[in-house]
């Protein structure tokens, strides 16, 4: 018993460093890895050569002019862009009563990992036996419609199982804010003769607005960043129709072997992330102390 007193005793008198020892680990995990990357991405490394040659900036100026820097902008911003309207829009809409009929069942999505949901569905859009266009064909889809197979539909089809898979999260973190409203608040309004429309635009975004900036730094960060639904899909293709950061980066390294090259890339993308996701987090600020 004196030994475990002891034992006790030294563990309080050194509980600071223990309470720091777990974000040192996460320090660590993070900054190494970040710090390679850095420092491979100003070298000419490869998977299939073990000399490394130091070339400053090189990387990124041939990423600048290769045309593919742009491509991959256009290509992850469209697909962010499309996935966060549609994901805000469906969550902002669980009054109505499909919203409703549909809650019980929001949570399956988020229960399964993004590639176990991309191939279910990617199997659902196969055109040999596709569920979905024998599901859709009352509406006009037909019999060969190739979903993902086809350039001019594929990032459409990736669009929709992001929304599949995240609106979930993002209906969540709403319905939060929804119930945080007073109702008193609401019940005055429609008193003073303010319609639906008017209630939502006037009073009750206004107040949602700290949450859904919330959702949308973690939803931004997770759409540029994202590997898992484009690449179980399609692989990027057809051809780069889908070739976002990730997909680049990756294809380079592992496909190329192009360590140095694929750092650039998503090193560059990081940098976007953190621009835009410090706009967002000012924002989300401002809304706080203005809603005190």
């Amino acid at each position: 018993m004196k030994g475990i007193t002891t034992l006790k005793s030294k563990i309080i008198e050194k509980g600071p460093i223990f309470a720091i020892l777990p974000a040192l680990l996460i320090v660590i995990l993070i900054l190494v890895p970040f710090g390679y990357s850095i420092y491979y991405s100003l070298t000419d490394a490869s998977l299939i050569r073990t000399e490394v040659n130091f070339i400053g900036f090189n990387n990124y100026l041939k990423y600048f002019r290769s045309g593919l820097l742009w491509h991959n902008f256009k290509v992850t911003f469209s697909y962010t862009f499309l996935a966060l309207i549609f994901e805000f829009s469906f969550a902002l809409n669980q009054d109505t009563l499909l919203g409703k009929v549909l809650r019980p069942l929001a949570l399956f999505p988020l229960m399964i990992s993004p590639i176990i949901g991309t191939i279910m569905w990617k199997l659902m859009m196969n055109p040999e036996f596709s569920v979905l266009n024998f599901i859709l064909s009352p509406f006009g889809v037909t019999k060969d419609f190739s979903w993902a197979a086809s350039s001019s539909s594929a990032l459409y089809s990736a669009v929709l199982i992001d929304v599949w898979m995240f609106t979930p999260f993002i209906a969540i973190i709403v319905l939060a804010g929804l119930k945080g409203i007073p109702p008193r608040i609401i019940e005055a309004a429609s008193v003073d003769g303010l319609n639906r429309f008017t209630v939502l635009r006037k009073i009750t975004l206004p107040l949602l607005m700290p949450y859904i900036v919330i959702c949308l730094v973690f939803r931004f960060i997770d759409s540029i960043a994202q590997f898992d639904i484009i690449f179980g899909l399609t692989r990027g293709g057809p051809g780069s129709t889908l070739m976002v950061y990730q997909v680049e980066a990756y294809t380079q390294v592992f496909n190329y072997y192009k360590i140095g090259y694929g750092s650039s890339i998503m090193l560059i993308m990081w940098l976007i992330v953190f621009i835009v996701c410090n706009f967002l987090i000012k924002y989300w600020n401002k809304l706080r102390e203005r809603l005190r």
